[in-house]
């Protein structure tokens, strides 16, 4: 077969163009397409990132109020040890001083009452003492005691020799009674 070309050559021009024309138009919708393509992708991981950003604000915001209840919880705490110990600190162990006095008082003395006030260290001792020398050893032991001082006896006392009702003020020097021996 022969092929005879008898297309004028502005016609063969045209065509010529034309094809171009249609070849990159073809180009452009489908470079359009691609960037579409592309800028849908992009638009849908920034939406993802933005979506994710704000999920880790959120725990980070659920994160610092756990730590502000956590402050909080720990400063409850810490008040409560802080009582705790004034409460140790500001306790004191009587049953050592009862036990020390117990031990060091003679029988011929029987205490009816003893009062402590902590306030103003006030210690009054009231009783009955069978006999004077009883009474005053009763004195000399608080006078040469290192927890007492300003140990006053009413002379009254002294007058009498026998069954001697007696109240003896004193003041607390020393309340550590957990070391009396």
């Amino acid at each position: 077969m022969i092929s005879i070309n008898i297309i004028p050559e502005k016609t063969k021009k045209e065509i010529k163009i034309k094809n171009v024309y249609y070849s990159m138009l073809k180009f452009l919708y489908t470079l359009v397409i691609l960037i579409s393509i592309y800028a849908i992708i992009f638009l849908l991981a920034k939406l993802s990132i933005q979506l994710k950003f704000v999920q880790v604000i959120n725990e980070g915001s659920s994160i610092i109020k756990s730590d502000l209840n956590y402050g909080q919880e720990i400063k409850e705490i810490n008040k409560k040890i802080d009582d705790t110990l004034k409460i140790k600190n500001d306790f004191i162990k009587w049953s050592y001083l009862l036990e020390y006095l117990s031990a060091n008082i003679k029988p011929d003395i029987s205490l009816d009452r003893i009062s402590i006030k902590k306030e103003d260290n006030s210690f009054v001792v009231s009783g009955t003492s069978k006999n004077r020398e009883s009474l005053l050893d009763l004195k000399d032991f608080f006078e040469n005691s290192d927890y007492f001082t300003d140990v006053n006896l009413p002379t009254k006392s002294l007058l009498e020799k026998e069954n001697i009702n007696f109240q003896m003020t004193l003041k607390i020097t020393n309340y550590e009674f957990d070391k009396l021996k």
